[in-house]
């Protein structure tokens, strides 16, 4: 989760960020993890996730090793990236 670093940075985008990533999923289903993050409709905390696809990514990669993982695809307000078991 990311925190204002000054009370100005915008408390309501930052809650709308933090907000989007707690209520993410992660569909585990035989072969195949899907993980979805929906976007909150204020363009700025859109951006904000957005900027931490990377940091995203890394870190669901390193939760699960035995998957490799696709790179962010966005549909209407929805983030998605998929991974499938290598061993």
């Amino acid at each position: 989760m990311r925190q204002a670093d000054h009370e100005g940075e915008g408390i309501f985008k930052l809650q709308q960020h933090n907000k989007a990533i707690r209520k993410s999923i992660i569909d585990i289903r035989n072969k195949k993890i899907t993980y979805l993050a929906k976007l909150p409709n204020d363009m700025q905390a859109q951006k904000l996730i957005l900027e931490a696809k990377e940091i995203l990514r890394e870190e669901i990669s390193s939760r699960f090793p035995d998957y490799t993982f696709s790179n962010f695809e966005r549909y209407k307000h929805w983030l998605t990236i998929e991974g499938t078991k290598m061993r």
